[in-house]
Order: structure tokens, then C-alpha cells, then sequence
């Protein structure tokens, strides 16, 4: 109930286009959907992503760490994204409420869309990004438990104690949460 009343608090407060703003490589979401980013540039990079694309058989692996303070990683398990030097590994921090969410929401929908976009850069001026194609990515039943037990445990310890005052709604007290945590740098925490 306590992952249920989170997503909803945070799916109110969720911009809807997230995905469209995201300029770099990153995790995000599209509505209610988790969607990631991976941006390349030139073409191996390109060719990379496009065997990734045409294979569609890349799991995604989940590191948890064994330091509360230490952030979940979750990455794209294809091996010619990683010798071209292509970023597929998303790091969630403990301490960021957002981040922590966006978690939940991986759990509950059980998959992510990874977008493949190639960055343009023949106009100087401009940092234009061509989508190359989208790629499924399910999890597996024990990745998605795992995932949700550990970001509603870090949401515990992040949220007052007990998380919610007697009368008062989980509405009134995540929000705060979820504000602050966009300005924090994860390197501080």
C-alpha cells in the first residue's frame, strides 16, 4: 500500500513529457511509461545501437548495493554498447525521492522503453537527436521485486518516521520530497 500511495502522489506530480526534455542520456518516463534515453554519436556508436536494435535479446542486469548510502544500478546488458564507449547504465540514489519513483514505477510496469537516439551535429548551433528506434526491455518477476523492495525501503528511511502523522496523507508529505530532490546533486549526498 506504502508503493501504491508513493506512485500515485508522484504520478500527480510527474511532468508528463519528461522524455521529450531529455537532451543527454538518462532515465526518464513518458507519462506513466519508464523510458530511457541512450544518445550516440557517430558511427560506431550508431552500429552499436542498431545491433542492440535488430537483436532485441539484451537483458537488463540490476546491481544492488550493499551500502544504504550506495546508489541501485541498472544497466542494458549488451557488450557492443559498452566497447564503443555508449552509456546504458542508469544510477538511482537513495536519498532522491524522484529517482526512487521513477524505481516504482520500473517494478510495477515490469519493462522499460530504451530509445536510441543519434545525436546531430551538422548545424553548430544546434544539438539536434534523431530517434533510432525503440527497444523493449522486460524484466524478470525477481528484478522487478527486487527493485520495488529496495526503493519503498530507501523510501521509508527518506520520508519522516512514521512516514505519514495520524489523519495526515501521504499527498501532504512525499511532494516536498519530490521537489527538492530535482536540485540535489547526487554527489553530495
Amino acid at each position: 500500500m506504502f508503493a501504491n500511495e508513493c506512485l500515485n502522489v508522484y504520478m500527480f506530480y510527474l511532468p508528463r513529457n519528461s522524455r521529450l526534455r531529455l537532451e543527454e542520456t538518462g532515465p526518464g518516463t513518458w507519462g506513466p511509461f519508464p523510458w530511457w534515453s541512450v544518445v550516440v554519436e557517430g558511427p560506431q556508436q550508431v552500429e552499436s545501437a542498431q545491433k542492440v536494435l535488430a537483436r532485441r535479446n539484451h537483458p537488463l542486469t540490476c546491481h544492488v548495493p550493499e551500502s544504504k548510502a550506495a546508489p541501485l544500478v541498472l544497466s542494458l546488458d549488451a557488450p557492443m554498447l559498452a566497447s564503443t564507449r555508449v552509456v546504458s547504465e542508469f544510477w538511482f540514489y537513495p536519498r532522491l525521492a524522484r529517482e526512487l519513483c521513477q524505481l516504482l514505477i520500473i517494478a510495477h510496469r515490469g519493462s522499460i522503453a530504451v530509445e536510441f537516439c543519434e545525436r546531430s551535429t551538422e548545424d553548430e548551433w544546434e544539438d539536434d537527436l534523431t530517434s533510432l528506434g525503440v527497444y523493449l526491455l522486460d524484466l524478470s518477476t525477481e528484478q522487478a521485486r527486487v527493485i520495488e523492495s529496495w526503493a519503498t525501503g530507501r523510501l521509508c528511511e527518506l520520508l519522516p518516521t512514521p512516514p505519514v502523522e495520524p489523519g495526515e496523507p501521504m499527498s501532504l508529505v512525499l511532494p516536498q520530497f519530490l521537489t527538492t530532490s530535482k536540485d540535489i546533486d547526487p554527489w553530495d549526498l
